[in-house]
């Protein structure tokens, strides 16, 4: 898309320089491009519409080449269909059938299953420490969720609820989901100070 702007950018800037090489009055021309571009606005609105949604949708990281979707476009049934093509007007999807080419307009309300909540499991290290005599499941649960979106964690978010479990070593592994998968930089820094905090409460 970048590149197809970039070429009527060109284009026009060449018409220009010629106009002016040739010394010729391009007012009339500009005149006459606009109404036209107006005509041209009105009769292709949806396209113009479909063109400015893709546009979004590279912008905003709706989806990509590879997700997974579930997509209702006014059908009995929604769509669920892999991403293969994200073009200029459309988009392709492939089913377990065939291809489908939808304009960019119509993909209004799309869930991407590639951007599900990302599952991770933090394990704290509370076994066999008297620091940490006591500390129960829900505590330990609780103090990770208070730690997400602090200093240095801020791009860190939590899904739905927590849950713990007790190891048999006596650490607690929480599962948390994310929406998007945790670095090693942020579990090690979630890990210490939930470790912290909790030696804190004792």
């Amino acid at each position: 898309m970048l590149n197809h702007l970039l070429a009527i950018v060109v284009w026009i800037g060449v018409a220009i320089a010629v106009f002016h090489i040739l010394s010729i009055d391009a007012e009339y021309f500009l005149s006459s491009a606009g109404f036209i571009g107006a005509g041209i606005a009105i009769g292709g609105q949806h396209k113009v519409n479909d063109y400015l949604t893709g546009l979004s949708v590279l912008f905003e990281d709706r989806y990509g080449a590879g997700d997974e979707l579930i997509v209702d476009v006014n059908r009995a049934e929604p769509i669920h269909a892999v991403v293969d093509h994200v073009g200029l007007f459309t988009t392709r999807l492939r089913d377990e059938t065939s291809t489908l080419h939808i304009p960019n307009g119509q993909l209004i309300q799309v869930r991407n299953l590639s951007q599900e909540a990302r599952v991770e499991t933090l394990r704290l290290h509370v076994g066999d420490n008297p620091e940490y005599d006591l500390v129960s499941e829900r505590s330990a649960a609780e103090t990770v969720r208070g730690m997400a979106g602090s200093e240095n964690l801020t791009d860190v978010f939590f899904v739905g609820d927590l849950a713990a479990a007790r190891r048999e070593d006596g650490d607690i592994d929480v599962e948390v989901k994310t929406v998007r998968p945790l670095d090693e930089r942020s579990r090690r820094v979630l890990v210490k100070r939930t470790q912290q905090a909790l030696r804190g409460k004792q």
